[in-house]
């Protein structure tokens, strides 16, 4: 764990020793695994977090929530151990899957804006190319791009059929959502 921290963080005075006992592989592995390359994402986000924040972030983002201390919508790491919120972390997930799954589809971004109060979205890769309306470019880099949600704040945004098929009983973001949908982009 100590590896971990100090390869992540960059600490030097422990990184320079561990360099000279370390395995050339091991080093190697560490910086794949901590992927460094998501480090100037991660400093930007947590220079300008504010509170109210909420972060929609590809769910192998695993440090964000402790590099930023940024809130996000759910991630593969940060699960709850309540049967009844695990059941909502899954279905959030999901719905996080569903949208990086799914190149952007606009329509589940403003669903998950509407329902969960998302304020920022981090594109990588696979959501890159989407132009969603009400995004507001605030920080980009040759991996990220993080996006402010500036739509107005009485905006209504209309679901698929895909997707009001998962927006159902409960209101705010203790709602919970279906899991008997049929939409493919979900599953």
């Amino acid at each position: 764990m100590t590896l971990n921290f100090a390869y992540f963080y960059g600490y030097r005075p422990l990184t320079a020793r561990l360099d000279l006992v370390l395995p050339s592989r091991w080093r190697t592995d560490f910086a794949r695994a901590l992927g460094p390359d998501t480090l100037p994402m991660m400093d930007f986000v947590r220079r300008t977090v504010a509170r109210g924040d909420v972060y929609l972030i590809p769910p192998e983002l695993e440090r964000f929530r402790i590099r930023t201390g940024a809130p996000v919508l759910a991630d593969f790491k940060s699960h709850p151990y309540k049967d009844r919120e695990v059941l909502e972390w899954f279905a959030r997930l999901r719905l996080v899957e569903a949208f990086y799954g799914s190149g952007g589809d606009c329509t589940i971004l403003g669903a998950l804006e509407e329902r969960y109060g998302v304020t920022h979205v981090v594109f990588d890769k696979r959501v890159r190319g989407a132009r969603c309306p009400g995004l507001e470019s605030v920080y980009s880099d040759p991996i990220f791009d993080v996006y402010r949600l500036s739509r107005p704040a009485n905006a209504r945004i209309e679901a698929s059929a895909c997707l009001s098929s998962f927006i159902v009983a409960g209101s705010g973001p203790r709602g919970f959502l279906s899991s008997s949908a049929s939409c493919s982009a979900i599953h």
